[in-house]
C-alpha cells in the first residue's frame, strides 16, 4: 500500500507481475493499489488546497507565477476541471501538477473524487494487466529462450563430437 502512494505505477506493474506468478490475488491487489492511488492523490489535492495558494503567491513570483495565474487556474478548472483530471491520469508526470492544481482552485472534493475514481479505475486495471502480460510474455520468451539454448548446446556438443572425430581420422591417414 505504502509503495503504491509513492510510486503507483512501477509498484502497480510489479503487482501485475506478481499476479501472474500466482504470489498475488487479482481483487486484492486490485482493490490495495486503487486505495493507495486515490489516497496518493487526495493528498495532493489537499495539499494544493490547503497550501498550495499561499505559497505561490509567496514564491510563486520568484516561478514567474502571478495572481493572474492563479486566476486562470481557477477558471480552467470551473469549466474542464474533469477533464484536467483524466488526463492527468493519462499523461505520465503531469498528474501530481494537475492534483495539486485541482486542490489550489479549490474544486469541490465530491467532483474531484469522482473525476479521480473513474480515471483510476481504468489506469490500476491497465496496469495491472501491463504488469500481468508483461510478466506472461517474459515468461513465453525465456521458454522459447531456453528451447533454443538447448538446441544450440546440443549442436555445438554434436559439432564438436563430429569435429574431434574427423581430426582423429585424419591423424591416423
Amino acid at each position: 500500500f505504502l509503495l503504491v502512494v509513492i510510486e503507483g505505477p512501477i509498484t502497480t506493474i510489479v503487482g501485475g507481475s506478481l499476479v501472474a506468478l500466482g504470489i498475488f490475488n487479482f481483487y486484492l491487489t486490485f482493490v490495495v493499489v486503487l486505495v493507495g492511488d486515490l489516497t496518493s492523490d487526495c493528498l495532493y489535492y489537499a495539499l494544493g488546497r490547503y497550501g498550495g495558494e499561499n505559497f505561490l503567491l509567496k514564491w510563486g513570483p520568484y516561478l514567474g507565477i502571478r495572481k493572474k495565474h492563479l486566476r486562470s487556474i481557477r477558471k480552467h478548472f470551473e469549466e474542464h476541471g474533469g477533464q484536467t483530471l483524466i488526463a492527468g491520469k493519462i499523461l505520465r508526470g503531469f498528474g501530481t501538477i494537475f492534483l495539486i492544481s485541482a486542490g489550489i482552485s479549490k474544486m469541490k472534493f465530491r467532483s474531484f473524487f469522482r473525476y479521480n475514481l473513474g480515471a483510476s479505475l481504468i489506469k490500476t486495471l491497465t496496469l495491472i494487466l501491463v504488469g500481468y502480460f508483461f510478466y506472461r510474455a517474459i515468461k513465453d520468451v525465456k521458454s522459447d529462450y531456453d528451447l533454443l539454448g538447448g538446441i544450440t548446446l546440443t549442436f555445438m556438443i554434436v559439432g564438436f563430437v563430429v569435429y574431434l572425430y574427423w581430426r582423429k581420422r585424419l591423424n591416423e591417414d
